[in-house]
């Protein structure tokens, strides 16, 4: 609330709607493999599984879509404005549904073809923003969206 948080870490996005976000040495990995939720703690070779169901799934799953899927996101949102500066495009969108979540901005960088960051502005003026440097579309090594061997996991109910 009126506070600024910056994290740094690496993303991978893989279509249809596959995802996992480094956060730091210590905080762990959000892990998605396109149906289940991990939330990844190296350090105690743990992780814990959301509901499939779960709001935060349906979060991260329309997350996913906002970088992999404009078509995906155009259901939901509607075209509120857009801009290019310095060859990155500006897209403002809003959704079509009355929800907590009032705009979204997504800025793409043409010049590699992908997506730069993404700002979240909700109903109680708080912002998110998901800044990706070093972005790039490539292939990943298999392996990159499931969990190492020998993880324990724990079932969030």
């Amino acid at each position: 609330r009126k506070r600024t948080t910056a994290a740094e870490g690496e993303a991978f996005f893989a279509k249809p709607n596959r995802f996992r976000w480094r956060m730091g040495l210590e905080e762990g990995e959000w892990i998605f493999d396109g149906s289940d939720l991990y939330r990844y703690r190296k350090k105690s070779k743990e992780a814990t599984i959301h509901s499939p169901d779960g709001q935060q799934v349906r979060e991260l799953k329309e997350l996913v879509d906002m970088v992999l899927s404009f078509d995906k996101l155009m259901r939901n949102y509607k075209f509120m404005n857009a801009h290019e500066k310095n060859g990155e495009v500006v897209v403002t969108l809003s959704p079509k549904q009355k929800r907590d979540l009032q705009e979204v901005e997504l800025v793409l960088d043409r010049r590699k073809n992908s997506m730069k960051s993404v700002k979240l502005s909700f109903a109680n003026k708080n912002h998110t923003t998901f800044s990706f440097s070093n972005h790039s579309v490539k292939q990943f090594e298999s392996g990159v969206f499931a969990l190492p061997k020998g993880v324990k996991i724990r079932k969030i109910p």
